[in-house]
């Protein structure tokens, strides 16, 4: 099971707010620094560009996928293609599906590259290199 909190332009800011008071009413109340940091991504999510709840062995669509990942459905099946995400027939389709933590472990893997390729331009433009 997979969910989706999106926020939208058309949500009031109020309802927004209230949702995020009650969450943070409930902070104290949790026994686990994970379970507090669960909560606390819920309410910066509500209160920014929206949450994306799912198990980690869960299955998504490519196009759910590419949501997942901020990139298209196409770009996904190249990824796929390329070996570069894991991906299963479902049984008896032609449809694919691709785990949640095999998505989740392509996002880490491009995140790290992106800070690396960042960290490389700052350490040049610190010894003098145009950009």
């Amino acid at each position: 099971m997979t969910v989706s909190v999106h926020v939208t332009s058309g949500t009031p800011v109020e309802e927004l707010s209230h949702d995020a008071q009650v969450l943070r009413s409930v902070l104290g109340r949790l026994r686990s620094a994970e379970g507090r940091g669960v909560v606390e991504e819920l309410i910066a999510g509500l209160l920014a560009d929206g949450v994306v709840v799912a198990r980690v062995n869960d299955v998504v669509t490519p196009r759910e996928a590419g949501e997942l990942l901020g990139v298209s459905r196409q770009f996904v099946d190249k990824l796929i293609a390329d070996g570069r995400l894991a991906a299963e027939f479902k049984p008896g389709s032609r449809h694919r599906v691709v785990r949640v933590a095999d998505v989740l472990e392509l996002e880490a893997s491009r995140r790290a590259g992106a800070d690396r390729i960042g960290a490389t331009i700052d350490t040049l433009v610190d010894a003098g290199a145009e950009y």
